[in-house]
């Protein structure tokens, strides 16, 4: 196929033109759907941002009570140290439940994230 059988093919299927109104009415109908996708991405990146913040606050709120819990209740280290296996062991032990919570608390929170929501556009 050459250009000319090309441009013929187009000069012979060429599409007829629709009336002004018509055309008009199509372009709004258009312009107000990108408008809506546009108004549900800001509406997504807002919600993204405030569970990022309430994540970002829980995560400090846990982590400085963990910080004050373990300054409150130290634990003795032997000098020796051959025995820091075993003492980091007792330490785990110890404060088993504690670490259980922030595992159990973390998966809570990246359970309601909102990317787990699936959310049809039209």
């Amino acid at each position: 196929m050459n250009d000319n059988d090309i441009r013929e093919f187009f000069h012979e299927n060429r599409p007829t033109p629709a009336d002004r109104g018509t055309f008009n009415i199509g372009l709004h109908a258009r312009l107000n759907a990108v408008e809506e996708v546009k108004r549900l991405h800001d509406a997504e990146v807002a919600r993204c941002r405030r569970t990022a913040l309430v994540t970002f606050a829980a995560g400090l709120l846990l982590g400085a009570l963990l910080v004050v819990v373990a300054l409150l209740h130290p634990v003795a280290l032997p000098h020796l140290p051959a025995a820091w296996l075993s003492t980091v062991m007792a330490f785990l032990a110890e404060w088993k439940e504690v670490i259980e919570l922030s595992i159990a608390l973390t998966a809570i929170v990246l359970g309601l994230a909102p990317w787990r929501r699936s959310q049809r556009l039209f």
